[in-house]
């Protein structure tokens, strides 16, 4: 026996086939800011990463150790300042009893202007040398897929004048077709 059925009726939109590729809204090449060694690959080639995840680790010893050189220019310029402010005080005070001259109020004057000028570029100083260690570990910018390294560990990245390209990140959520 064969089974036979009735037709059904109903409207049918227009259809079209067409071949696309899939393409990612954001596709982010992470390039390496600071020189150093890449000392650590933290994901594998192709894996699904969150936003703020630590990808590569390039080697910070000297970008620490130049905060720290940074810090100390900072309190040195703070000790400056005090002795500066001590030494106003003081040659103020003989001004005023004729037991020195004006030009050296002026001088320790000119001397704590400078060192709280000096103040400001140290601060400025330990912003960077923080950014530069900040920029030894580079994370993924947003969810999405990693592609494949391009440097293994050991090898020196960022130097040379060009950016040296670690990988790539493609966001798949969302994304378009083309």
């Amino acid at each position: 026996t064969i089974p036979v059925t009735s037709p059904r009726t109903q409207a049918v939109g227009e259809t079209m086939t067409l071949t696309g590729n899939a393409a990612a809204v954001n596709k982010v090449k992470l390039v390496a800011r600071v020189v150093g060694y890449l000392e650590q690959i933290h994901v594998p080639d192709g894996a699904i990463v969150r936003q703020g995840d630590l990808l590569f680790t390039i080697q910070k010893a000297q970008y620490e150790a130049q905060l720290r050189q940074a810090q100390a220019q900072l309190q040195l310029q703070r000790a400056a300042l005090a002795h500066a402010t001590t030494e106003v005080a003081r040659y103020t005070a003989l001004v005023r009893r004729n037991a020195a001259t004006q030009v050296e109020v002026d001088n320790w004057v000119y001397q704590r202007a400078a060192a709280e000028a000096n103040i400001i570029a140290a601060q400025a100083q330990i912003d960077i040398a923080q950014l530069n260690v900040d920029y030894t570990q580079v994370r993924a910018p947003f969810d999405g897929q990693m592609g494949r390294h391009l440097f293994d560990p050991g090898n020196v990245v960022g130097g040379s004048g060009q950016d040296a390209i670690l990988g790539e990140i493609l966001q798949l959520d969302p994304i378009y077709v083309e």
